[in-house]
Parts: structure tokens; C-alpha cells; sequence
């Protein structure tokens, strides 16, 4: 089974046609659609930051916020993914060691290493900082 996890800029571009990453977004929804065994860690940090984004986003709106909220919510491949205190410390140790990330960011680097992800979907940079997140802005067959 695939694991993987997508930063905030590649779900905001899958439903916003006029982000500069829609193409990106676009390709990794039409690829995660057609996947038969894959699991798909979403932050709850994602959620947050995706759904404010389309709701402020001149091409957004509410119709297509609520729509993100909806797969976030009822995709069978989803786990969504809720900070703990202990968890939340784990991401405090990580924004404070690389002080380059947000604490949403934070989260998505460790939980690629604690629930053994394969893939972390993103268009920012930032992530190579860690080398042991394979990133990628957009799918291809592996």
C-alpha cells in the first residue's frame, strides 16, 4: 500500500483553476482517483488552511470549500489526522529545529516519518530539507 501525504498548496490548486498550481493539484486528483491501493494522511492543519484559502480565493467560494470539505471528509482512502499533545510536542521539536516551516508544515514532516509515507505531494521547496521525504510537485508512475 502507498502512503502519502499532500501539503496544502497542491489540494488549494486542485480546486482553484486560477492558482498558479492548479495543474499540479489538477494531476494529483485525477491520479489519486484512479489509485486501487493507497492511503492518504491529511492533516487537520490541511484542512484548515485549504478551506480558508478557497473561501477567500476570487475563483473559490464557498460551493467549492464546501466541496474540498466533503472528500476531506468522506473519501474512503483518507485518514485524517488530528494533533495530540504529545504529537504537537513532536511538531514544536521540528519547527524549532528547522525554523523554516509553519507548525501545519511542521506536521506533515513528522508524520511522513511516523506513518511511513511514501510520497509527500508538494510545490514548496522547503521540504528538502529533510532527506528522508521523498517530495514530488505532481504524480508519476512509480
Amino acid at each position: 500500500m502507498k502512503i502519502v501525504i499532500a501539503d496544502s498548496n497542491i489540494w488549494i490548486g486542485a480546486f482553484v483553476s486560477k492558482d498558479k498550481w492548479h495543474k499540479n493539484g489538477k494531476r494529483f486528483l485525477e491520479w489519486l482517483y484512479n489509485q486501487k491501493n493507497i492511503r492518504v494522511i491529511v492533516p487537520i492543519g490541511v484542512v484548515y488552511e485549504v478551506i480558508a484559502r478557497i473561501l477567500n480565493n476570487t475563483d473559490g467560494g464557498f460551493e467549492k470549500a464546501n466541496k474540498a470539505f466533503e472528500l476531506f471528509m468522506t473519501y474512503p482512502d483518507f485518514e485524517i489526522y488530528y494533533n495530540t499533545e504529545e504529537s504537537f510536542n513532536e511538531v514544536k521539536n521540528v519547527f524549532q529545529k528547522y525554523k523554516k516551516f509553519s507548525l501545519v508544515d511542521s506536521t506533515i514532516v513528522i508524520l511522513y516519518e511516523n506513518k511511513g509515507c511514501n510520497i509527500l505531494f508538494s510545490t514548496d521547496s522547503d521540504y528538502n530539507a529533510c532527506p528522508f521525504i521523498y517530495r514530488l510537485e505532481f504524480p508519476i508512475e512509480f
